[in-house]
């Protein structure tokens, strides 16, 4: 999508006197690329003086510490090796399902639920933002160390807390950094470790599609040492131009625009793909709107749950009576804890959906 943002960007700035700012904790510099422009920019001044950025830099590589976990590893390898890790500590994983399945199995191996957190969408925003607040709570206490932040990338970026140490599944290198963002935010555990691993796909770990190249040029990248923040825009051209990303001008959404076929443009200019449904977890909540009662769409954005499309019938939504675009959650659904996977986790055949 940059292709034709990048394009609006410039517009604003060449015909309306707009002023834009580029910045980010894992700024790709795409617009240098040659995918992403015909006239790539060169000469966009920067927003902080090189003396600082070298510092900043040199800070940040005695805080973190990225190192790689050799062998792939199933979920039970997964719970007994965070273990020994100093605590608190922070898992993230790339699908609800793994994250989920990993917390259930963590707080199954201690018995207790003190010594596991979990947190992804498979919670309502309601009760996210409840844990959310918790997790902080517990993050201020020296004396409440020995426990696990089971998560989806969800908690990556624009959360402020501060974990030990911390554990990715291979994702991509900007995913890597961002995570190193939750960890030793202050370098107030000296130098912490970030590990990467790989899963091994199973009932309990569900491989996310989409990553299948970031994750692979991350292990590149690993190999070559060069896992830090100045070579997001080096991933970033090894992803584009492994996936063949063709030519600025023969973008079909720059093309579509060119022909002035807008309605085309806004099918597909979509941060989001829209192929999930809503799923309300709050019954009373489902029963007033069956009812054509008012309800506030932020209370019914707080209190439901995405789910893909294609899982409709296999998780037994029920479509609300007089609306073809709001359902019903009716499996369990654990609010402080694993969310709409409560229900999931229970049902056989889990191969057989995405999530």
């Amino acid at each position: 999508l940059w292709v034709q943002a990048l394009k609006w960007l410039r517009e604003l700035v060449d015909d309306w006197g707009c002023y834009i700012v580029l910045a980010s904790g894992t700024l790709n510099r795409f617009w240098e690329l040659e995918e992403f422009s015909n006239s790539p920019l060169k000469n966009i001044p920067e927003l902080v003086d090189g003396t600082v950025r070298k510092s900043a830099l040199a800070s940040d590589s005695i805080r973190i510490n990225y190192e790689k976990k050799e062998k792939p590893l199933n979920a039970d390898d997964i719970c007994d090796w965070i273990k020994e890790l100093k605590g608190p500590r922070l898992i993230i994983l790339n699908t609800v399902h793994s994250a989920a399945s990993v917390a259930m199995k963590l707080f199954k191996s201690y018995d207790e639920r003190r010594f596991v957190e979990h947190l992804s969408t498979a919670l309502a925003p309601v009760h996210r933002e409840a844990i959310l607040e918790r997790i902080k709570q517990r993050l201020k206490n020296p004396n409440d160390a020995d426990w696990t932040l089971v998560a989806t990338s969800c908690v990556e970026a624009g959360i402020d807390f501060s974990f030990q140490t911390a554990v990715r599944e291979y994702c991509s290198l900007v995913s890597t950094i961002q995570t190193a963002g939750r960890i030793n935010r202050s370098g107030e555990y000296g130098k912490s470790n970030l590990w990467n691993f790989q899963i091994v796909p199973g009932d309990s770990l569900k491989e996310h599609p989409s990553f299948a190249t970031s994750s692979r040029i991350l292990k590149q990248l690993f190999n070559e040492g060069k896992v830090a923040p100045e070579f997001c825009t080096e991933a970033m051209k090894r992803e584009v131009r492994e996936r063949n990303q063709i030519s600025a001008e023969n973008n079909p959404i720059v093309i579509a625009e060119r022909n002035r076929e807008f309605p085309l443009v806004n099918d597909q200019f979509k941060v989001i793909p829209a192929n999930t449904v809503t799923a309300i977890i709050d019954r009373e909540m489902c029963e007033r709107i069956e009812r054509h009662e008012k309800v506030d769409f932020i209370e019914l954005q707080q209190k439901s749950v995405a789910i893909y499309s294609n899982n409709i019938s296999k998780f037994a939504l029920r479509p609300l009576r007089g609306f073809n675009d709001l359902y019903a959650w009716m499996l369990d659904y654990d609010s402080d804890f694993l969310g709409y996977m409560a229900g999931v986790l229970k049902l056989g055949d889990i191969e057989s959906y995405v999530i």
